[in-house]
């Protein structure tokens, strides 16, 4: 999960941020909930790889707002420092419920083969994305609910006088807030 050309004919030596946005110079990935659900990323936690004229600098940007405004940014990155835990903090973008685009802008580069980007060789975890999962809210008509012990097949088991079926989502009276 890496690349390389972070550096484009044209640009200034070192490359701006303002350059890599232009030149499409990212990193992305998808995050997409599960159906009624959603989430609030927190943090980007990563191991930075790059060559010696790869890019010493990357900002966090995501499609929430098209790509205008900066999650965050880490500079000063290093070759060699593969073991450095980078953490790029994330708020504002709370209760997210359709996928989301983050892209990972690098700059800082010197040299059009310049490379940089996740590709550790080995076993550990060198991105993640931290946050919290919020199910979706549920209210007595979400479910079948019995109304007494009964056949699963029996319209008088249920709440509804209709038949739960397998893909139904069924519960008990006494569990629903």
């Amino acid at each position: 999960f890496g690349g390389d050309s972070w550096f484009d004919t044209g640009n200034t030596n070192p490359t701006t941020l303002a350059e890599s946005v232009a030149d499409n110079d990212y990193i992305e990935f998808i995050v997409t909930p599960a159906g009624g659900y959603t989430y609030t990323p927190t943090s980007l936690v990563f191991n930075w790889d790059l060559s010696s004229v790869g890019p010493y600098s990357v900002t966090l940007r995501s499609s929430n707002d098209g790509f205008i405004s900066d999650l965050g940014s880490v500079t000063g990155l290093l070759p060699g420092n593969i073991a450095v835990v980078n953490t790029i903090n994330i708020s504002g973008l709370n209760g997210l419920a359709v996928a989301t685009t983050f892209r990972l802008y690098g700059y800082e580069a010197y040299s059009t083969t310049g490379t940089g980007g996740f590709d550790v060789a080995s076993n550990m975890v060198n991105v993640q994305l931290n946050g919290t999962v919020t199910p979706p809210t549920s209210s007595s008509s979400d479910y079948f609910r019995s109304v007494t012990s009964g056949d699963w097949s029996a319209v008088g088991t249920w709440e509804s006088s209709s038949v739960a079926d397998f893909s139904s989502d069924v519960a008990n009276p006494a569990t629903l807030v």
